[in-house]
């Protein structure tokens, strides 16, 4: 059963394209010279390596992560600094023991909380840097947190 309509071609072919080329369009969009631009563009280097959007840094990464403050940092550290503390508090030099015993104070709070004799130890020895030091009123506060702990 063939039908007697004939089948008619559609008036525009999907396969070939309409669209003028590459070099007629440009030359139409850009008839005149912009000052300072003549001639053909050159390429430039490009420094910055194309990475894809959700690339995050290292320091990004270690920051997400808790930054330098893993327990195993902190744990390695605190002693670090406590010893370091010890040190210059031996060699008189009061100012850097202080700064030292902070930052074990500050890592020993993060591990293993405030009522522990280790953090206790700290609170001490900053006590005995401030007195040095002529500070009383600092060292007041530290040796209250060690007798309120004990």
């Amino acid at each position: 059963a063939t039908s007697d309509t004939a089948i008619s071609k559609p008036a525009h072919d999907e396969n070939k394209r309409d669209t003028p080329t590459k070099s007629s369009t440009l030359k139409s969009l850009f008839k005149k010279s912009v000052k300072g631009f003549e001639g053909t563009p050159k390429k430039r280097k490009i420094d910055i390596v194309r990475q894809s959007p959700d690339y995050i840094t290292e320091e990004e990464r270690s920051r997400l992560r808790g930054g330098g403050n893993t327990r195993e940092y902190l744990h390695k550290y605190s002693s670090f600094y406590y010893e370091a503390g010890i040190l210059h508090f031996k060699m008189e030099n009061y100012e850097k023991a202080q700064e030292y015993f902070l930052m074990t104070l500050s890592a020993r709070l993060m591990l293993y909380g405030a009522s522990s004799y280790k953090v206790t130890e700290v609170q001490e020895s900053l006590g005995y840097t401030a007195l040095l030091q002529g500070d009383t009123k600092q060292a007041d506060y530290h040796f209250d947190i060690v007798e309120r702990r004990r």
